[in-house]
């Protein structure tokens, strides 16, 4: 065989190599990738256009939901219990609907995911979905009307301080055994609605992304200490297809105030004073632990304080130091 045929006879065999590899490829992508297909209409069996609708493999991490212009994917950490940021391939996936209320997600891999479909104004529909790469997917979402709490907290001390701001949230209670609430269909959303301070007083949040009880809760940070004193928390019920409503009026009979002061009487400010309820928790939904920090005259006031034991506990925190 003359040295001319030789070289044409490994190039083809080295090219049916390649196209065989090529062929593997594919059909082990067309085995285990897929598309998530669907349509989302309104209770009317509409098309709805212009809604996002978020996808993630609850294996890998959950849907982390701060209203609807907030919904991200976060993954789990393998040497804590915190959540970190990390966005991957193949594990998570965001679409708008088209006029017809249609959208398509690419590139999935095989498995469990939870979908989200949400609209500020037409409501959301949340649901979970097995992915079979050998079918693909197709969902319908129907959006459920909007869930929102509105309310107002009054009588709460939320002047300023040196070093500190108030934050005010509401977060979904993920331990909810003894309620029935079937229509929440995985705890790979986790819910953090904020509320800006200056609307306590008459606040609306939403749409809530589920039915079920959720956790409000009123705080004093201190940035240079890395702190929170809770200074409120309240649970409320949100029934399925229903607005909610919570009403706090904090009277001066709920409210204890006091000093902390050092060597020579000097005031201590940033001390973290906690009340821990000795019994069960308070009527109307109150939680069993509140404080406040201090201020730079070492005074601090307790606000919603029902009747009970409690303990009180003084804590200060030094300085943060370090990157972060």
């Amino acid at each position: 065989m003359s040295r001319r045929r030789r070289i044409l006879v490994a190039s083809i065999f080295v090219l049916l190599i390649v196209l065989a590899a090529w062929t593997f490829r594919n059909a082990y992508v067309a085995m285990t990738w897929s598309a998530l297909a669907g349509r989302v209409i309104d209770s009317q069996g509409r098309p709805v256009a212009d809604v996002g609708v978020h996808v993630v493999d609850t294996s890998q991490g959950h849907l982390f939901y701060g209203g609807p212009d907030n919904v991200d994917w976060m993954a789990n950490s393998d040497d804590s219990s915190w959540y970190w940021r990390r966005r991957g391939p193949y594990r998570c996936g965001m679409a708008t609907t088209d006029r017809e209320g249609r959208f398509v997600l690419r590139g999935l891999k095989s498995g469990a995911y939870l979908v989200l479909a949400v609209d500020r104004e037409r409501g959301l529909q949340m649901t979970t979905h097995v992915l079979d790469p050998l079918r693909g997917g197709s969902l319908e979402l129907r959006l459920n009307p909007p869930m929102y709490l509105t309310g107002s907290v009054r009588g709460l001390d939320l002047e300023p301080r040196h070093g500190t701001r108030i934050l005010a949230s509401l977060s979904y209670d993920q331990n909810q055994t003894e309620l029935d609430v079937p229509t929440f269909p995985s705890e790979c959303l986790h819910v953090y609605l904020r509320i800006k301070p200056d609307e306590l007083n008459d606040f609306r949040v939403g749409p809530l992304p589920a039915p079920g009880r959720y956790r409000f809760r009123v705080m004093r940070w201190s940035e240079t200490r890395s702190f929170v004193a809770t200074l409120l928390k309240h649970s409320v019920y949100v029934a399925a297809g229903e607005d909610a409503s919570l009403r706090v009026d904090l009277g001066a009979a709920n409210l204890i105030r006091g000093q902390v002061l050092g060597p020579q009487a000097t005031p201590l400010e940033h001390v973290a004073v906690t009340l821990t309820r000795l019994d069960d928790e308070g009527a109307d939904g109150a939680w069993a632990e509140v404080g406040d920090l201090t201020n730079e005259k070492g005074q601090f006031a307790v606000s919603g304080i029902t009747p009970g034991t409690y303990h009180l506990t003084a804590e200060r925190w030094l300085p943060r130091t370090g990157p972060g």
